[in-house]
């Protein structure tokens, strides 16, 4: 298998011990697991995804990938209140939202292998949804649900163990709606570091407060922060 990591990083422990995680350290299924993502890495060109223009995908679907939590581990914030996923399955950009999706999850954990190999003691990276205006018809139509079990299906099996919490602030009822739908899809791993507030801003801001300062988060989030976002 060595000849198929490619890059120093996939190399180390620190990147192989993802791999048996997933798989309650059965090496056989780990192996099969690693050479399924490299497959998918090689024939989908995710080592120049950043290369790629997304301008129009920044500007219909905002997303941040600059902020750090309290503890140093890289953050992205996705303000889903602005998607409409219906919108870009109607428009024929489904597979560029996936996509789209998948760079930023390449972005973020290059950040966390960045942070590492620079002497922090950081590991995984936090996702933070503003959910706020989330409904059936542009959130979770029959299409978005597939869109919204695709990019659950990315998360653990291209990028297991990298994720720490996922949460999802100012989610209406309809969220709770989508998180039943994508149930199949999504680990138990996934499912027990995923934290769901509802409309009650008290709640989630205390929250937030506690693992990420008002400094590191946009307006969308409760913070102080520019909404400039870095270039990704």
């Amino acid at each position: 298998m060595e000849p198929l990591l490619t890059e120093d990083y996939m190399k180390t422990d620190f990147y192989l011990i993802r791999w048996l995680m997933a798989n309650d350290f059965d090496m056989s299924a780990a192996v099969n697991m690693l050479a399924k993502n490299l497959r998918w890495r090689r024939e989908n060109k995710m080592s120049s995804i950043h290369l790629e223009n997304f301008d129009d995908m920044k500007r219909d679907f905002p997303t941040s990938v600059d902020t750090n939590d309290r503890d140093g581990r890289p953050v992205g914030t996705l303000d889903v209140s602005q998607w409409n996923i219906r919108n870009a399955i109607v428009t024929g950009r489904s597979q560029r939202l996936l996509r789209y999706i998948c760079m930023l999850l390449e972005n973020i954990t290059n950040q966390v292998l960045v942070k590492n190999k620079n002497g922090a003691n950081v590991t995984q990276w936090d996702v933070v949804m503003n959910a706020d205006g989330m409904n059936m018809i542009n959130h979770g139509c029959p299409s978005c649900i597939q869109v919204w079990m695709r990019f659950m299906y990315s998360l653990q099996n291209y990028y297991p163990g990298w994720m720490h919490e996922f949460i999802v602030i100012d989610a209406p009822f309809a969220v709770n709606l989508i998180l039943d739908a994508t149930r199949p899809a999504v680990s138990r791993d996934i499912r027990e570091n995923m934290k769901v507030f509802g409309t009650n801003r008290i709640q989630w801001m205390q929250y937030l407060d506690s693992k990420i300062s008002r400094k590191e988060r946009t307006e969308a989030f409760g913070g102080t922060k520019s909404t400039e976002m870095k270039k990704l």
